[in-house]
C-alpha cells in the first residue's frame, strides 16, 4: 500500500540514524510532519518550530512543487524537506534530489520558481554556497560510475570537477559517497563527509582534496 514519503536532506540524517525516506500518515503536509516527529522524535524542533511553523531557513516541496503547510497530500506523494540559501541579489534553494540538482528562486506569488537544473538523472547527495567565497559545491553520485566532487562559482555557468576526495594511498577504502560539505572557519578549508565514515579536507577552496 502506497503512503506519502518524507526525504530529509542530508544534515538532518543523523537525527534519524542514518534513514533519508520516511513513511508517513497524513492528509496534509502538516500532518506529514507532525507524523515524522512522532515517528523519529529527535527531529522534533528542526523542520517545525514549537508552533508547527515551517523553520524560517527551511522550504517545503511535494514532488516538484513547492508547497505550504496547508498542502493536500496524496498516498505516493514525497514530501522534500530543503534548507534555505542565500545566492545572487535574492534568496534561493538548492534542492539536492534522486534526479538531479534543482535551483529555486521565489515568485510573485509567495511561492517558487524553477531557476534552473544541474547534474539532470543524477543522484546529488548534498549542495552548498560557501557564504565566504560565493562558490556553490555538489556531491554528485553516478549509478555505475561513482560519486564526485563538482564546484562551480556561477550557476549559469560550467561545473568543475575537484580533484578527490580520495583516501590516502596505502588504504584499501574508496569513497563511495559525499553526504555533507562544511565550511571550516579558516579562510580556504572546507571539510567532506564521506562513506565510509570520514572527513576529507580541501585547502584550496575545494579544487583539490
Amino acid at each position: 500500500m502506497a503512503v506519502p514519503t518524507v526525504v530529509l536532506p542530508t544534515p538532518l540524517l543523523p537525527q534519524t540514524g542514518g534513514a533519508e525516506r520516511i513513511p508517513v500518515q497524513a492528509g496534509t503536509a502538516q500532518e506529514a510532519l507532525l507524523d515524522l516527529e512522532r515517528r523519529q522524535p529527535k527531529l522534533k524542533g528542526w523542520v517545525l518550530d514549537e508552533h508547527g511553523r515551517l523553520r524560517e531557513h527551511v522550504s517545503l516541496f511535494v514532488n516538484e512543487r513547492s508547497a505550504g503547510l496547508d498542502h493536500a497530500v496524496r498516498d505516493d506523494d514525497e514530501l522534500f524537506v530543503v534548507h534555505a540559501i542565500s545566492g545572487g541579489e535574492e534568496p534561493s534553494v538548492l534542492a539536492a534530489t534522486r534526479k538531479g540538482l534543482f535551483i529555486l528562486r521565489p515568485d510573485d506569488s509567495g511561492g517558487f520558481r524553477l531557476d534552473g537544473r544541474h547534474f539532470p538523472g543524477e543522484v546529488v547527495e548534498f549542495a552548498l554556497r560557501d557564504a565566504r567565497s560565493g562558490r556553490y559545491f555538489a556531491g554528485v553520485t553516478h549509478g555505475q560510475f561513482g560519486p564526485r566532487l563538482c564546484w562551480t562559482d556561477d550557476l549559469e555557468k560550467e561545473w568543475h570537477q575537484a580533484e578527490g576526495p580520495v583516501f590516502p594511498e596505502g588504504t584499501d577504502s574508496a569513497v563511495q559517497r559525499i553526504w555533507v560539505i562544511q565550511p571550516d572557519e579558516t579562510e580556504g578549508k572546507i571539510w567532506a563527509g564521506v562513506a565510509p565514515a570520514a572527513l576529507v579536507l580541501s585547502t584550496d577552496n575545494g579544487e583539490s582534496w
